[in-house]
C-alpha cells in the first residue's frame, strides 16, 4: 500500500513540468559535479605521489574524489531547492534527492574503510 501511493506520488511529479524542471536541475547539477570530480581525481594522482612517503593515514584521490563528488552534488541541489522555492517551484524531487545523497554519502565513506566484504554489504543493505 504504501509503496504503491509513493510510486503513484513519483509518476504524479514525473508527469507534471515542473518535475521535467527538477530532474533536469538534478541531471545538469550531478554532470557539472562529475565533470570536476574527474579532473580533481586527475589533479590528486599526480600531487599524491611526490609525497606518499609521508602520509600515515590517506584517503586514496579516488576515494577523496567520491566524497567530495557527492558533497559538492549535495550542496548544489540544496541551492537548486533554495532558488526553486524562491521562485515558488515545488520541489519535492529535489528534497527527496537531498535525503538519497546524503545516504550514498554515508555509506560510500563507511564502505571506504570497511574490509570485510560481508560487513560493507551489511552496511549497503541497511
Amino acid at each position: 500500500m504504501l509503496f504503491t501511493s509513493l510510486v503513484k506520488e513519483l509518476l504524479d511529479d514525473l508527469s507534471h513540468p515542473i518535475g521535467f524542471l527538477q530532474i533536469g536541475a538534478i541531471g545538469a547539477t550531478y554532470l557539472l559535479v562529475w565533470f570536476l570530480a574527474r579532473k580533481l581525481n586527475h589533479y590528486l594522482k599526480k600531487d599524491i605521489e611526490k609525497v606518499s612517503a609521508h602520509i600515515r593515514f590517506v584517503l586514496c584521490p579516488a576515494h577523496f574524489a567520491i566524497i567530495l563528488k557527492s558533497v559538492l552534488w549535495l550542496f548544489l541541489i540544496w541551492f537548486c531547492q533554495v532558488l526553486f522555492k524562491k521562485f515558488a517551484i515545488p520541489t519535492n524531487l529535489l528534497h527527496t534527492t537531498i535525503n538519497l545523497i546524503l545516504v550514498l554519502l554515508i555509506i560510500r565513506y563507511a564502505s571506504f574503510y570497511i574490509k570485510s566484504t560481508f560487513w560493507s554489504r551489511f552496511v549497503y543493505v541497511i
